[in-house]
């Protein structure tokens, strides 16, 4: 469906109905419409008030399994011209195990990204003043394959508020063995590599993500709390892409990070 075929601006100025339009297209695999296209003045708030309303329908009212984080790197940021990260909700529903088989059909516009996710030991209700406010309430840190979708209706290019509307991709993830935090500070000497039928496809390392594991955590922490949402103890919480976002093709994978630990999984 093209915004062509939605109306005039007016129609949709309630978030609700934007966010019926996204999860009509969502539900069935058809690209996300560019709201942008139609309504040039969608700012970052509106934006996330119509991801509330995206997600609740998308959940059917489940809780959030977590929260992720986007744009985390400058590249990326700088690519859609803004200078914030945004931040999106995990699906319970959207949670695979290590090995899976992923069928590409079924996720037009699939990618992959590796990652960090944490936990935290009690509920965070209030913003966090630091990083060392943040590493003692850490519960547990594993790594993580994201595996996102970016399929937007062709025309004019999504910007950084269309993302943010639309949950920013969330879709699949693939969570793998936790490991011990020790120092948080050695959160940042993480390192993975992405192979793909047995070759490296994509590196990355920690500090690509926002300069720190914990300065990205913190963000995600307090941007989460400051749209009125608590944060359980057990909820996933993914920093970001620490390379790059590969489109998925047809092959095995295979994420071995520095800790120790390996994702294998299957696209087809």
């Amino acid at each position: 469906m093209t915004l062509a075929m939605a109306g005039s601006v007016s129609a949709f100025e309630d978030p609700k109905t934007w966010a019926q339009l996204l999860y009509n297209e969502h539900r069935v695999g058809r690209p996300q419409p560019v709201i942008t296209a139609i309504d040039p003045e969608l700012d970052m708030a509106e934006a996330y008030r119509i991801q509330a309303h995206f997600v609740a329908l998308a959940s059917s009212g489940e809780a959030p399994a977590g929260f992720k984080a986007g744009l985390t790197s400058p590249v990326a940021r700088y690519r859609f011209r803004v200078n914030r990260p945004l931040a999106g909700v995990l699906f319970a529903a959207g949670r695979r195990k290590a090995s899976a088989e992923v069928v590409r059909a079924e996720y037009p516009g699939l990618r992959i990204e590796c990652e960090l996710g944490f936990t935290l030991a009690q509920a965070v209700d209030l913003p966090l003043a630091d990083t060392t406010e943040l590493a003692a309430l850490l519960g547990s840190v594993a790594p993580v394959v994201e595996l996102p979708i970016v399929n937007f209706d062709a025309g004019a290019p999504p910007r950084a508020v269309d993302l943010a509307a639309g949950n920013v991709g969330s879709a699949l993830y693939i969570v793998g063995r936790t490991f011990s935090i020790g120092d948080p500070g050695h959160l940042d000497e993480e390192f993975v590599q992405l192979y793909h039928d047995g070759k490296v496809i994509d590196r990355g390392k920690a500090t690509n993500v926002m300069g720190g594991q914990l300065d990205a955590l913190l963000w995600l922490v307090n941007h989460t709390v400051a749209r009125g949402i608590t944060i359980q103890p057990g909820q996933l919480l993914l920093t970001g892409a620490m390379g790059g976002m590969v489109p998925a093709e047809p092959g095995r994978y295979r994420a071995e990070f520095r800790s120790g630990g390996i994702i294998p999984f299957t696209v087809r």
